[in-house]
């Protein structure tokens, strides 16, 4: 099969969620022809196997994310490296701007198209603004959801949810036939060889990785560490996207005399399986994950997760590989649960290693990849060939340009 995959980021830019089209891109290069349109320095195409072809378009660099150019140029570029390629299906991972224009392009071509939702449709914005935007988010993915959504997904021949989740919210906009409930791929090879923490050591280690920000709610975090025993060390990796709450939580920490929270800032996706190595136990009070990646990582890695609970924790997480904990937990109720395991001998926290490395077998690409080209050829003729107005395609590309302006 052809399969031409779609993401508006740059290679190593952004969070977990930008790294899974290129993953998915190389790990399905192995059995199929592939190729990926992304975001780059310069528009230029790059062949990175024989099996894989990358056609990168200049764009917008904004600290740690690149959002892509839609001028002739590029869209000259598009077309010409599309038809070349002359692609089975057209499978794009963001439903805007890029998305968008590469959807028009399948509908004028009868190509079938299909999106991945790494966030949910009824809450579309709140992934990606800072809390003192959210109430302007509020009032813009209202519009963004019924005017925009809905069309977006009326001309997909097949929506991919991440879990029950993104299903249910997914529902709400398209039938649930056009469906299909297929994980984010992983290798985790590097994860389940690195050996454990020890229960004995003298040092506990929690780590949390992810951007500093009110949804991710390091806040929570740190307020748990204070019921803890000073042997305690939290190590917050990731790099601020909101300031205002970046300085409330460092004021927090001088504030607290916290000196066993250790902020890490970004450490290289290569590292962070040496990272789990010395933790014993993965936290996250993170309020809203579609699905986590790090949390799979963790649970790779053999080490146990206490979590608040979320789209991904209430998949994952139970008393056999952690805890799952209800979103009104206090801190010190979280910490009672951390001292829990951390109390347990070590043939006990062994077994809880073990589960949690179960837990992630089902995140295997050869499982991704046969769920994946399975949905392709049973939906690939889902929608009818349709005449759509050169008017209506405009009007939506440009509400999608003007949406990614604003967030820009």
């Amino acid at each position: 099969m052809r399969i031409l995959i779609v993401t508006m980021f740059q290679e190593g830019k952004g969070g977990g969620t930008a790294r899974v089209p290129f993953d998915m891109a190389k790990a399905f290069s192995k059995k199929h022809n592939v190729a990926l349109i992304c975001a780059g320095k310069k528009t230029s195409i790059k062949k990175e196997s024989e099996k894989l072809s990358i056609l990168m378009l200049s764009g917008k660099q904004k600290e740690k994310f690149s959002i892509p150019y839609l001028t002739k140029k590029n869209k000259d570029a598009i077309k010409d490296f599309t038809n070349c390629f002359s692609p089975d299906v057209i499978h794009a991972h963001e439903p805007f701007y890029l998305g968008r224009y590469m959807q028009s392009l399948a509908l004028k071509n009868n190509i079938p198209f299909f999106y991945t939702g790494h966030i949910l449709p009824l809450k579309p914005l709140e992934f990606s603004v800072p809390k003192t935007l959210i109430p302007l988010a509020k009032v813009l993915q209202k519009l963004f959801t019924k005017h925009y959504l809905k069309h977006f997904f009326r001309y997909c021949n097949g929506v991919v949810a991440l879990n029950k989740a993104s299903f249910y919210e997914h529902s709400l906009f398209l039938d649930k036939s056009r469906i299909r409930i297929i994980s984010n791929g992983k290798e985790l090879s590097a994860f389940r060889l690195k050996k454990k923490a020890k229960q004995k050591d003298k040092e506990k280690r929690f780590t949390f990785i992810g951007y500093i920000s009110s949804r991710k709610n390091q806040l929570f975090l740190m307020k748990s560490l204070k019921h803890l025993e000073n042997n305690a060390k939290l190590h917050l990796i990731g790099e601020s996207i909101d300031h205002n709450y970046y300085r409330q939580i460092m004021n927090y920490k001088k504030e607290n005399k916290l000196n066993n929270v250790l902020f890490r800032g970004n450490v290289p996706h290569s590292e962070i399986a040496d990272e789990f190595s010395k933790t014993h136990i993965f936290v996250s009070a993170s309020r809203m994950e579609v699905q986590s990646l790090v949390i799979i990582e963790a649970l790779a890695s053999g080490t146990p997760v206490v979590a608040l609970s979320n789209e991904t924790v209430d998949e994952l997480i139970s008393e056999k590989n952690g805890a799952r904990l209800s979103q009104n937990s206090s801190p010190e109720r979280f910490a009672d649960e951390i001292k829990r395991i951390l109390k347990l001998s070590q043939k006990d926290y062994n077994y809880m290693c073990r589960h949690a490395k179960e837990a992630s077998k089902q995140f295997d690409w050869n499982i991704i990849l046969e769920d994946t080209v399975k949905m392709y050829n049973e939906l690939k003729a889902n929608i009818k060939k349709t005449k759509i107005s050169s008017k209506f395609l405009f009007s939506i590309e440009s509400m999608s340009t003007k949406l990614m302006q604003i967030l820009a």
